[in-house]
């Protein structure tokens, strides 16, 4: 590589001319107008609570809830985690 060309994503070459054009290059978006932002109205229900008794064997369950507990995290996503960890290992 030469001193006249710079290296940019994709490993093509660009001129020190055209990096500098680029670089003076006036900013089109600063004169956008963009619309006062609204509110997102959330009309769903929510979710149902996670009840690791309920749905998961006790030994899971425990484990489940004492990792929930020591990581402060909700248990459901230690149960994901889990259940997705388990369905890899046994297939």
């Amino acid at each position: 590589m030469d001193e006249m060309h710079f290296p940019i994503s994709g490993g093509v070459g660009m001129t020190r001319e055209e990096i500098m054009e680029i670089e003076t290059a006036p900013d089109k978006t600063s004169s956008i107008e963009w619309p006062e932002p609204r509110r997102i109205k959330a009309d769903l229900p929510p979710p149902p609570s996670f009840e690791a008794e309920k749905m998961l064997p006790r030994f899971l369950a425990e484990f489940v809830l004492d990792e929930a507990d020591r990581m402060c995290a909700a248990p459901d996503y230690v149960a994901a985690t889990l259940i997705v960890a388990l369905g890899s290992v046994i297939g």
